[in-house]
């Protein structure tokens, strides 16, 4: 009986020191992560985009995420879209409405030598979009309206329109006029539609939830 409860115990200390040195690169990361959030709280983006860099090296995908937000703005170094994009899609299904609108740009508009694929940036857009995010929502319907990457359907483009104008909580950065523009469209789409795609576009509209509800 000694000698068993001196094996478990061995093998017990044996798996604690294994479960250490696995459990010390997560700690470390996590750890990284938590600095960066300090440093962007002091305003010191310099060395939150060097922990960020650190923690999104090590795999972590929020600091992985966030990496890619600053080189997508140029935050704490110099903005560069291809390394944006290069971390929002190291992140295992990316589902940020916000890094996958900023992926929308990068394929809509060929930003820093990314290859434009207009069917790549709706597909980014609408998933932002389904969760709810006025941004995504308004290029949606932009690319509906114009048939950019998608079959043109004026009636799915008021749907998404109507949203970002009357339903979307519409946030104060770089789309805080996405509702004043979307209702512009709203107006201009239902002048040149029948009566009763307009009837579709608002039922579609009225039933619309986000993703996940």
């Amino acid at each position: 009986m000694g000698r068993s409860f001196t094996y478990w115990s061995g093998l017990s200390r044996l798996i604690f020191v294994v479960l250490c040195f696995w459990l010390l690169p997560a700690v470390s990361v996590t750890a990284d992560y938590m600095v960066a959030k300090k440093a962007v709280e002091s305003g010191d983006f310099k060395r939150a985009f060097k922990e960020l860099r650190l923690s999104a090296q090590e795999g972590y995908p929020e600091a992985q995420n966030e990496l890619g937000n600053s080189y997508f703005y140029g935050i704490g170094t110099a903005q560069d879209f291809k390394e944006a994009l290069k971390w929002f899609e190291k992140v295992p299904r990316q589902s940020d409405p916000e890094a996958l609108q900023n992926m929308g740009h990068i394929y809509a508009n060929g930003l820093g030598g990314v290859r434009k694929n207009l069917k790549k940036a709706f597909s980014l857009y609408l998933k932002a979009a389904e969760q709810g995010h006025a941004g995504g929502q308004y290029f949606v319907g932009h690319f509906y309206v114009k048939g950019l990457g998608i079959e043109q359907d004026n009636v799915k483009a008021l749907m998404w329109f109507d949203l970002v104008s009357s339903r979307s909580p519409i946030p104060i950065n770089e789309f805080q006029s996405a509702g004043a523009d979307a209702l512009l469209f709203v107006n201009r789409l239902k002048s040149k539609m029948a009566p009763d795609e307009i009837l579709m576009a608002q039922k579609l509209s009225k039933e619309w939830k986000p993703s996940g509800q």
